[in-house]
């Protein structure tokens, strides 16, 4: 939102009664300072009127194109949560503000201040995990992944209903990917990549590097009832934590490790990280585990460069009745646009969510208001437009070169992933053919 200016005097260019205390500070409590507040993604904060006052221009102008605050989603057929699009009479009131010489009004009129417990948006977690000391980020090469290990030391088992992740270093963190483990494999990855290190690596501390997971096959769980290895989820920039529907929960196995896989964009200078993850705990019994499905595309992530408007699509078949909870679709830097759809047995397609305009930067599960209740035999197609061309601001090639699948932030992927459970607690089964008619 623009470059940081000074103390000015007002200018009125239209007098107005609009004030901050009476009018505005409301509309910043509700649509702005959930991240622009201290310890949060948003580059400065907005919690009074001398903060409001200096960015008060840059207000106007970014409310008034709809860039902030951040709404990707441009079209969707089942409304979704923590819609934080402004109503146009919210806009022309910050606006009224603005032209009017940005009055502060009585302070008897302000609201309340929102209560931020602790810096954690659901409150207080359960439990608090972190690394014992900084990783350091070497300052050149490749993106980095690395996955920390987080004991967990559970008598008993526990659900997972909400978490929260809080970067350490927000200008090198990209994403998290949240897993636990029963065996020692990570442990024993971890031990090794301490042992042979050196004072000269670029990348120092906790942890050991992988790609593409965790980097650990799953071997032998020491409970028949439990695998060895299962995931709750992950993190991006854009997303907003949320208490999962009562009755559903990420299984969390006693005395399981919890790994964190982070993704570490380099910035050209040497940078520490310490992050943290809040877990958040079932009160209540687990009806419905929750899981989580994905659609991938049909071929090969193929881009050849020069292109604009480069297709690729994907379809699958839900093979069992489920509820569905939530959808997150997921490309990387040349992403253009992106539709999910879901077409019912016999029925006509509708849109779950279409973003026209794709930003890598803000990534965000969007969480339907009304679970979708979906039969066996929902079809779930993903298209995706790629801008691999020299018109893409975004394009990390120039020239432009083949773009293939990867993790690298240069590579591509597509996915559309969906939080889910099933009425009788059975495994949720996607497929890339339908069923067959009469077979659940």
């Amino acid at each position: 939102m623009g470059c940081p200016i000074g103390a000015r005097e007002p200018v009125v260019k239209a007098p107005t009664k609009v004030t901050y205390h009476k009018d505005v500070a409301s509309i910043l409590q509700t649509h702005c300072q959930v991240c622009h507040r201290p310890g949060e993604v948003g580059p400065f904060t907005l919690m009074n009127y001398k903060q409001a006052v200096n960015w008060a221009e840059d207000i106007k102008t970014y409310t008034a194109n709809r860039a902030m605050p951040p709404w990707k989603p441009s079209a969707n057929e089942f409304p979704f949560h923590n819609d934080r699009r402004l109503s146009d009479a919210e806009i022309k009131t910050l606006a009224a503000w603005v032209d009017g010489g940005v009055p502060e009004g009585n302070t008897k009129d302000a609201p309340n201040p929102v209560n931020f417990t602790d810096g954690w948006m659901l409150g207080k977690p359960d439990l608090i995990l972190t690394t014992n000391e900084d990783f350091t980020l070497g300052a050149s090469g490749h993106d980095a992944f690395r996955c920390f290990v987080m004991p967990t030391n559970l008598p008993e088992d526990k659900y997972i209903i909400g978490f929260e992740v809080k970067p350490g270093n927000p200008r090198i963190v990209h994403h998290t990917l949240n897993y636990w483990t029963l065996n020692d494999t990570a442990r024993k990855l971890e031990a090794a990549s301490k042992e042979k290190a050196t004072d000269t690596d670029k990348d120092r501390g906790p942890g050991y590097s992988a790609s593409m997971g965790v980097g650990f096959l799953p071997g032998k769980s020491p409970r028949e009832d439990v695998p060895s290895l299962g995931n709750f989820g992950g993190w991006a920039p854009g997303q907003v934590p949320r208490i999962l529907p009562e009755g559903t929960g990420y299984l969390l196995p006693k005395g399981a490790d919890v790994v964190i896989q982070t993704h570490y964009h380099r910035n050209g200078k040497e940078e520490k990280d310490r992050t943290q993850i809040g877990l958040f705990f079932a009160k209540k019994p687990v009806k419905s585990p929750y899981q989580t499905m994905y659609v991938a595309p049909k071929s090969l992530i193929l881009i050849p460069p020069n292109k604009e408007d480069h297709k690729i699509d994907g379809t699958t078949y839900l093979h069992t009745d489920a509820k569905m909870y939530s959808v997150m679709p997921h490309m990387h830097l040349i992403g253009k646009s992106v539709r999910v759809t879901m077409t019912p047995p016999d029925g006509k397609p509708a849109t779950l969510v279409e973003i026209k305009h794709w930003d890598y930067n803000w990534q965000e599960t969007y969480w339907f208001k009304k679970p979708l209740d979906l039969k066996a035999g929902t079809r779930i197609d993903i298209e995706a437009i790629y801008d691999n061309s020299t018109k893409n601001p975004n394009n990390p090639k120039n020239p432009p070169a083949l773009v293939t699948f990867g993790e690298q932030t240069t590579n591509e992927m597509l996915f559309g992933f969906f939080g889910m459970t099933t009425p009788e607690n059975k495994r949720i089964i996607f497929r890339n053919t339908p069923p067959t008619p009469g077979t659940k």
